[in-house]
C-alpha cells in the first residue's frame, strides 16, 4: 500500500514537471530594461519560451515585434508602448514566477 502512494506520489510529480518543462512552449517574451534579465530568462528558456531584450545581439525578434506574447516590465510605461501594443500582454516579473509556482499561465488582468 505504502509503494502505491510512493509511485502516486512520483506520478504526479512527474506531471508537474511535464506542465512546467512546455509552461512557456511556442510564447515570446520580451523583457523591459529594467526587468531583472539573467533569472527571468532562465525560467523563461527552461519552460520552453523564447526571449529577448534590447541589446541582445542573438535576439531573433524586437519589442515591436507583433509575435510577442509578452511584454515584461517592472514600472508604469508612458507612452514606451508601441503601436502593437494591444496585442500582447504587459506583465510584471512577478507574474512570471506566481505561473512557474502555478505550473500554468496564469491570467494577467
Amino acid at each position: 500500500l505504502e509503494m502505491d502512494e510512493n509511485y502516486k506520489d512520483m506520478i504526479s510529480q512527474h506531471k508537474h514537471n511535464q506542465a512546467i518543462k512546455h509552461l512557456f512552449d511556442g510564447k515570446k517574451f520580451f523583457l523591459n530594461r529594467e526587468v531583472p534579465k539573467e533569472p527571468l530568462a532562465l525560467i523563461i528558456r527552461a519552460c520552453g519560451g523564447d526571449v529577448a531584450w534590447q541589446g541582445l545581439k542573438t535576439a531573433t525578434f524586437t519589442a515591436e515585434d507583433a509575435s510577442v506574447n509578452y511584454h515584461i516590465i517592472d514600472r508604469p510605461t508612458s507612452g514606451e508602448k508601441s503601436s502593437n501594443w494591444s496585442s500582447k500582454y504587459w506583465v510584471q516579473p512577478q507574474w512570471l514566477f506566481d505561473s512557474l509556482n502555478a505550473a500554468r499561465a496564469l491570467p494577467t488582468e
